[in-house]
């Protein structure tokens, strides 16, 4: 059992801000109510669509955690409770609350088929129940890795929330709603986009309409200049070029002082993206910043890129992308206990 713990934590690395807050206090230091917290564990019989506790011992858990990494075992109390939908399971192994502050390690296995592998991803459809909502709240969720010998892949699930310490109350409920899996996903892959074809004089539209319900993002670089979302022009689709798979090239311009690159996601599923960077011979990217719009069923992405035409020759187009995949709906959720380990 420890080396499968240990294959599947070598790179648990929980968030630093809340780190330091836990080695600046002992091990056992009590707070106002973000106190170490655990759950009784006890035997129950697992069945479709139940919740069980698995027959840990929490002091061989904890003892476990710490020869697999000293900081989970400092941290995170012991759950092991489940849940069963669609076939497959899903486990709350350990639990650390303080303050305002929530962070969980869950597990998913496939009983049934082979859809948990290391493209699962949760598809941000995870929620913490409780009975009040909180402003200013914040989420994360890392894949922590993938066991082939036991087929589970976890998750590291940490949540801040202001003033949310007062109401945890004696019960936490973590619920998921649906999984996604067989995604594809490359970061810095070289595209082949001829930079030499770019277009001088492109037709384009106001992109204000379009990005009144989405926004904007930054890719790899922020640029400091960002441009006004009010007084950006997104081009009109020039052609239709095989990129990778479902994505096709789309634009290829410069316009007000930007490079831009625009392409289309056909069928889109919701979750395919792809962004683009500029890169010279040494490494060097280019601040850049995306823009997304949707067209029926496509969705289209066009990156604006801050360089000099003279300059580009010195550089070639990488890309970041996530394609493919499909979606596995259920109700996956696991209400437990909090108990104070002393």
């Amino acid at each position: 059992m420890k080396e499968i713990y240990q294959n599947m934590n070598t790179q648990i690395q929980p968030d630093e801000i809340l780190i330091q807050k836990v080695m600046n206090q002992t091990v056992r230091k009590k707070s106002h109510i973000g106190r170490k917290i655990a759950v009784s564990l006890a035997c129950v019989v697992l069945s479709a669509g139940s919740l069980s506790v698995m027959t840990h011992a929490s002091e061989n858990f904890r003892d476990m955690l710490w020869q697999i990494s000293p900081r989970a075992g400092a941290i995170f109390s012991p759950v092991m409770k489940s849940c069963i939908d669609n076939g497959i399971e899903m486990t709350i192994e350990g639990v650390y609350i303080n303050g305002d502050d929530a962070e969980f390690y869950i597990t998913f296995q496939d009983l049934e088929e082979n859809r948990v592998d290391e493209t699962l991803d949760l598809f941000d459809s995870y929620t913490i129940i409780r009975p009040f909502a909180f402003d200013g709240s914040a989420y994360g969720c890392a894949k922590e890795g993938f066991d082939k010998e036991t087929g589970k892949v976890r998750f590291h699930i940490y949540t801040s929330e202001p003033n949310a310490g007062n109401f945890w109350g004696d019960t936490l409920t973590f619920s998921v709603k649906t999984l996604l899996h067989g995604v594809q996903r490359e970061e810095h892959v070289p595209v082949d986009i001829d930079l030499s074809q770019v277009n001088y004089h492109p037709e384009t539209t106001s992109g204000e309409k379009f990005f009144e319900n989405r926004g904007y993002g930054s890719g790899c670089n922020t640029p400091t200049e960002m441009p006004d979302i009010s007084e950006i022009n997104i081009m009109k689709p020039e052609f239709r070029k095989d990129l990778i798979q479902n994505i096709k090239l789309t634009g290829l311009a410069w316009e007000n002082g930007w490079l831009h690159i625009q392409s289309c996601i056909e069928n889109y599923n919701g979750d395919s993206c792809i962004f683009y960077t500029l890169e010279d011979k040494d490494g060097n990217q280019i601040e850049n910043v995306s823009f997304n719009w949707r067209e029926g069923s496509e969705e289209y992405t066009e990156t604006l890129i801050k360089v000099n035409p003279e300059e580009v020759k010195n550089y070639k187009v990488y890309a970041e992308y996530r394609i493919g995949g499909e979606f596995i709906d259920g109700n996956w959720q696991v209400k437990f206990p909090l108990e104070q380990i002393e």
